[in-house]
């Protein structure tokens, strides 16, 4: 499938131990992909982190789905502008489409424990559940850290839905991975409007 110039990347580079947005400028159908520098361009040594054949692996959101492609860096340049060329994908995968069965996307969403706020974002979703993802430095800023059947409000914004939704729900399980807290959380208590939304999404998809 085709992809717009503009789309937002996730980029998995490897050896480098945190998830790096990315914008899509410029292509040659079948060579390569152009993409403007992540923020590790600032960093010390960067032509360790960015050099020739370095493997990546790319996300990307389209109307609510998660894409994603493995390719790798072909050059790294730094004028006239800070940009990545990559080798052209030869297969898009569609990550919805996985044995798991979970709906893997990107919603903004929070939580509300303890009169406190997390952000993060909905990375994946099913009818019973989700899980998040959120930066963790800010869990670990928050006065009370959640445990393990906590129970919290969840917020979202999801596709085709003009309102924010509200859940209830409670903490299944909690995983630091790299330097990301991943929550994972059952729903509780759904009115029967937010479950058809969600169960409709779902359907769609899949």
């Amino acid at each position: 499938m085709a992809i717009k110039l503009g789309t937002q990347f996730q980029l998995d580079i490897k050896g480098i131990d945190k998830r790096l947005f990315s914008e899509l400028v410029g292509m040659e159908e079948g060579k390569f992909l152009i993409v403007k520098m992540p923020e590790i361009y600032h960093q010390q040594n960067i032509s360790s982190f960015v050099s020739k054949k370095k493997e990546i692996v790319v996300r990307y959101l389209e109307n609510g789905i998660v894409y994603g492609f493995e390719t790798y860096i072909i050059k790294a340049i730094y004028d006239p502008s800070e940009l990545l060329f990559i080798d052209f994908p030869i297969k898009i995968e569609n990550f919805n489409l996985r044995k798991n069965k979970r709906i893997l996307t990107y919603f903004p969403s929070k939580i509300v424990f303890d009169e406190e706020i997390l952000n993060g974002q909905i990375i994946n979703i099913s009818k019973n559940g989700c899980l998040l993802t959120s930066d963790s430095d800010n869990y670990k800023k928050l006065n009370k850290l959640m445990k393990a059947e906590a129970d919290i409000l969840l917020t979202l914004f999801m596709p085709g839905v003009e309102e924010e939704m509200s859940i209830d729900g409670k903490v299944k399980n909690i995983q630091s991975k790299d330097k990301l807290i991943e929550i994972g959380i059952n729903f509780v208590n759904m009115d029967i409007i937010t479950r058809t939304q969600i169960h409709d999404f779902i359907s769609a998809t899949l």
